[in-house]
Parts: structure tokens; C-alpha cells; sequence
């Protein structure tokens, strides 16, 4: 069977209980006690709790990719991950051979295990490539890998893309991620004054960190979307059942 670490499940239930995608009740009735991040669970209690929101709403992609950075940022922030990983590409090159993935996911046998890849990183062009067979949803690996390479703010740009693969393994996902990169680069103090039309030497420079940085920003806006559009879904249901019951109790106040 396999298990998965504590910081999985915990990041899971707080990134669900914080956009009221679950309630408290239901997170209780799911896990009568509060995960612990030193402890191990059955995959079961993982899916367990990704129908509990698959049943509440359609579509939950963009819920499952916020639960994937919580959990690891919550992995690095608590756990383990802040004595390991240092930089964004201290996280890439930990999921050489799946040490970062082994370190979260254990199971009986290597084939059942499933594994994480990093299959490729060229710094200087800005590509890697990572090839996930693994018991999660593409959106939680898409998540897992946006929020670790955004711990450390020392990417000016960072844009993820997934697709899913075909998988004859029973229980695990195949997908690969497609990761494009610029690192951070300090703007020179008073870089705005030094600005011209010049395309040569450091202003050529300036501008071109200028315009990585810009399309960092429209990636992040880009990635904070996929999430948002569905919480304004959840919060306009949860508005609907507030006024269904407050106009169901209108009556009841008006003695």
C-alpha cells in the first residue's frame, strides 16, 4: 500500500479549510485527528479527502494546484524541506532519482512506489523537464513544483506547464512538466535614470531584466487565476446557502 507523509495531508486540509472549500465538521469527519508531520497515511485518506471537494464542487483542477503549494511550502516551512533546499534549484536537483518525492510517498515495492524525475536542467537557456509517475493529480504536481521553485525569490521569471501521459500502472499518474526560467538579476541603483534608447551595454541589460521581471509578474498573476476563479466560485455558492437560510430563519425573527 501506499503512504503518504503528514505534510501531504496537512497541506491539503488547510489550503481546502481556508478557502471554506471544506468545513471544519467535514474536515473532522475526514480526519478525526489533526495530522501530524512526522507520521504516515494511507493514499486512501489523501483521495478521500479530494472526493470530499469533488463532491461539493465541478471542477476542483485549481484547488488541488493551491494544495500543492501549501504543502510544499508548508514541507519547507516545517518539515524537513528547510535544511535541504536552499534555492529553487536546490529543489530541482532534489528530485534527482525521486529523493524528494521518496521523502513524501513510500510503498512496499519500487513499481507500486511510482516515481519523480528531473530529466532535465540547462540553466542557461532556462529549461528543464521533470517526468512524474505518481499516485496525485497532475494539478497537485503542477502546484508541488510552483510553489517550491517560489520559496526562495531568486527567479525573476518562472513559467510551468503539465501534460498528462498515459499510465498502465494501476493507481498512479503519468504526466511531465515543462519548466522555463530566468534567475534573479539585481537592478543597478538608479537604473530608472539610466534608461535610453540605446540598445548597447548595460542599458540593453537593464531592459531585458526589466522585461523578465514584468513577465514573472504576468505568470504569477496567471498562476493566482487558476485558483481564484474557482474560490469566487466557492464563495458565490456559500453566499447562495447563507441567504437560503437566512431567509429560511427570517421568520422565526419576525415575532
Amino acid at each position: 500500500m501506499i503512504e503518504v507523509a503528514g505534510p501531504i495531508i496537512g497541506g491539503l486540509l488547510q489550503s481546502f479549510q481556508s478557502i471554506h472549500a471544506l468545513t471544519g465538521e467535514d474536515a473532522r469527519r475526514l480526519m478525526p485527528e489533526p495530522p501530524q508531520l512526522d507520521a504516515w497515511y494511507p493514499l486512501p485518506q489523501f483521495q478521500s479527502i479530494l472526493q470530499a471537494v469533488a463532491n461539493k464542487h465541478q471542477d476542483i483542477k485549481g484547488l488541488v494546484f493551491r494544495a500543492g503549494i501549501e504543502f510544499i511550502q508548508s514541507w519547507h516551512r516545517h518539515g524537513p524541506g528547510r535544511e535541504l533546499i536552499f534555492s529553487s534549484f536546490d529543489f530541482l536537483h532534489f528530485q534527482t532519482n525521486s529523493q524528494g518525492y521518496h521523502s513524501v510517498v513510500r510503498a512496499a515495492t519500487p513499481e507500486e512506489n511510482g516515481f519523480v524525475q528531473l530529466d532535465r536542467l540547462d540553466k542557461e537557456s532556462g529549461e528543464a523537464e521533470a517526468s512524474f509517475v505518481v499516485p496525485f493529480p497532475a494539478a497537485f504536481s503542477h502546484g508541488v513544483f510552483v510553489g517550491g521553485m517560489s520559496i526562495f525569490d531568486d527567479l525573476d521569471f518562472l513559467d510551468i506547464q503539465f501534460e498528462e501521459e498515459d499510465c498502465d500502472i494501476p493507481g498512479l499518474n503519468a504526466h511531465r512538466l515543462h519548466i522555463r526560467f530566468r534567475e534573479k538579476v539585481n537592478l543597478p541603483q538608479g537604473w530608472s535614470d539610466q534608461i535610453s534608447l540605446s540598445t548597447k551595454g548595460s542599458h540593453h541589460q537593464t531592459r531585458e531584466t526589466l522585461y523578465w521581471k514584468y513577465r514573472g509578474l504576468q505568470q504569477k498573476i496567471a498562476y493566482e487565476r487558476i485558483y481564484r476563479d474557482q474560490l469566487n466560485d466557492i464563495l458565490i455558492q456559500t453566499a447562495e446557502v447563507l441567504r437560503f437560510w437566512s431567509e429560511g430563519l427570517r421568520p422565526f425573527g419576525s415575532g
